[in-house]
């Protein structure tokens, strides 16, 4: 598990090299660069995470790769397998994949005519069984499946039978997963990608552990940086969400100055102006809440 040890000993997946790339076709060969490494992908908010691991993905995929994608939740899961079927479509693609799901609906995973929104239909009936990626309730299924794509829970990933099958494993929204379940996932593959942002989503369920160990393994990589050193991963620096205003003083304050809004949100606007305005609201006896 080399790709283990150098993320658990915070070593630069290059060795040191530059891993900060500003464009698409740069962060391709980044991923194929780290191959047999670890990536850390940080997506502040807007500044499309989701949409950028898709065509990772995608890209890995028309290589021949083979890749799992997991994640804390599996609506977390569903919106990334929906981005990269749209991703797929795009550029022609054609690919099969498999999801661990229940037998019930929030579990499965379902396309629709407007699939590359994100949306899920609420019923079995509304399921495209043509789609790429099927749902499959039965865990032993994956043991043997010859499917490029696998998606599930870390209750299916870290299991001995799947340990080293996969070539890459994308753990979405990772500042919500612990290190040791970082670790555990990571035998399935050998690269780990780590897409996130512990600012903006942090570790919700936390133990108390000696040292480091109750960390997110977002935050362990971090220490105690709130931005991704340039060779310890890919910070993606632009804000397609945010205005100018709004971006400049998030940037300050969260992510060292290093995010910047997209040229288009500059045109975004309000009846008060854009900008963050600062409104005092007079209160007594609620210290964290009020009514008005």
């Amino acid at each position: 598990y080399g790709h283990l040890v150098k993320l658990l000993r915070r070593e630069p997946p290059l060795g040191g090299a530059r891993a900060q790339r500003d464009d698409l076709e740069g962060m391709r060969a980044l991923v194929d660069e780290v191959e047999g490494s670890y990536l850390f992908v940080q997506g502040p908010p807007g500044a499309g995470k989701t949409w950028t691991g898709a065509r990772l993905i995608t890209h890995l995929l028309a290589r021949g790769k083979r890749i799992a994608v997991a994640s804390q939740s599996h609506k977390a899961i569903h919106k990334l397998l929906s981005e990269v079927e749209a991703a797929a479509q795009e550029g022609g693609l054609t690919f099969r994949g498999l999801k661990k799901a229940s037998s019930g609906n929030d579990e499965s995973f379902y396309r629709s005519a407007d699939n590359a929104s994100g949306s899920e239909p609420q019923s079995d009936r509304d399921a495209d069984e043509d789609g790429p990626i099927r749902n499959v309730t039965d865990a032993d299924a994956f043991i043997e499946a010859d499917e490029e794509l696998f998606a599930g829970t870390a209750w299916l990933l870290t299991r001995e039978e799947l340990d080293g099958k996969l070539d890459y494993l994308f753990v979405d929204e990772a500042g919500q997963t612990s290190l040791a379940d970082a670790l555990a996932l990571g035998t399935c593959a050998r690269t780990i990608v780590l897409l996130g942002d512990p600012v903006q989503l942090a570790q919700v369920t936390q133990g108390v552990h000696p040292g480091d160990a109750g960390r997110s393994v977002l935050r362990h990589l971090l220490s105690e940086r709130p931005t991704v050193a340039e060779d310890m991963g890919l910070f993606l620096e632009r804000s397609f969400r945010m205005h100018p205003d709004v971006c400049e003083f998030i940037s300050d304050v969260f992510y060292e100055g290093r995010l910047r809004s997209d040229d288009a949100c500059a045109r975004q606007g309000s009846s008060f102006g854009t900008g963050i305005r600062w409104l005092p609201v007079e209160h007594v006896g609620n210290s964290t809440s009020s009514e008005v």
